[in-house]
């Protein structure tokens, strides 16, 4: 199953009053294998940006499951500075909307405190930053989170010199 894909949201079936929250459909039925505490980060701690909270919280389950702690969910640039003082980040995974300023803006302050990150999906306008598009399996995801940490932080190009 991948993440943004209609068989993945048609698995959703409840929200709470506020529309933040939900519960798989699985999860109503069955008791499936706990992820580990939130305590327990082996392989780093991932800052997860993404407004769409059904999405957010998928990214999170599957990021639990590998091992990872998560930072988070951010919906926007202004809830991002607070998270990137509450310890060391290893990685950020950026799923925000590109005709938004808030790209950018979380981009810069990443790479101002030298997170590297992934952005989710296509056309974000951050040239040759690492992307992944949508829609992704949590292999992919993981994969790129792990390429990522791996190479460590990709500067945003300056922009070219007016002439």
């Amino acid at each position: 199953m991948t993440i943004g894909s209609a068989d993945f949201l048609s698995r959703f079936q409840s929200f709470d009053s506020a529309g933040l929250t939900c519960a798989p459909a699985e999860a109503v039925t069955s008791a499936g294998p706990l992820a580990p505490a939130a305590s327990d980060s082996p392989n780093g701690r991932i800052l997860v940006v993404e407004p769409q909270a059904i999405i957010a919280l998928d990214i999170q389950r599957i990021l639990r499951g590998a091992g990872y702690y998560v930072v988070g969910p951010a919906t926007s640039a202004a809830e991002v500075a607070p998270l990137l003082r509450r310890g060391r980040l290893d990685c950020a995974l950026i799923g925000l909307d590109p005709r938004t300023d808030d790209l950018t803006t979380v981009a810069k302050l990443l790479d101002g405190t030298g997170v590297p990150f992934v952005v989710l999906g296509s056309d974000h306008g951050l040239g040759s930053r690492r992307t992944l598009e949508k829609p992704y399996t949590g292999r992919e995801l993981v994969a790129a989170i792990e390429a990522t940490i791996a190479v460590g932080v990709d500067p945003i190009p300056p922009p070219p010199a007016m002439l």
